[in-house]
């Protein structure tokens, strides 16, 4: 009787897990575009040793790079100033991604650790039983 509540109360765990596991994954299909990558300001020097950018307070600029991994090896664009905030959109999806994957790694891992327990309650309750 005692294995029949804790196996429904078991399932009911599993379930409740089931559906946050499933409004977490939701989530993801409402994330837009992603870029996993970081976007600088830079202020530059050009070539002419007359211009005025010899001056570290008076560079040209503001430029902004977008820098990402590619293949183990950085990788590095000067991206348009117009653009950079659809970049920047791009980015904050990519994080919020990871957010809501590690969530749903620690809804499996509690999920999982609720199964373990249960497993081993029940060896116990075996054990004793075998033992009056």
């Amino acid at each position: 009787m005692a294995d029949e509540s804790r196996s429904t109360r078991l399932q009911k765990q599993l379930q409740a897990y089931r559906e946050e596991y499933k409004r977490a994954a939701a989530r993801l299909l409402k994330v837009g575009f992603l870029f996993k990558g970081s976007i600088t300001q830079r202020r530059l020097p050009c070539g002419n040793q007359k211009c005025r950018c010899r001056d570290p307070k008076r560079r040209h600029g503001p430029y902004y790079q977008i820098s990402w991994k590619q293949n183990g090896k950085t990788v590095s664009r000067i991206l348009p100033a117009k653009i950079v905030p659809l970049y920047r959109e791009w980015i904050a999806n990519a994080r919020e991604i990871t957010a809501i994957l590690r969530q749903m790694q620690a809804i499996s891992r509690k999920a999982a650790d609720s199964v373990q327990v249960a497993a081993i309650t029940r060896g116990k309750t075996k054990s004793s039983r075998k033992a009056d």
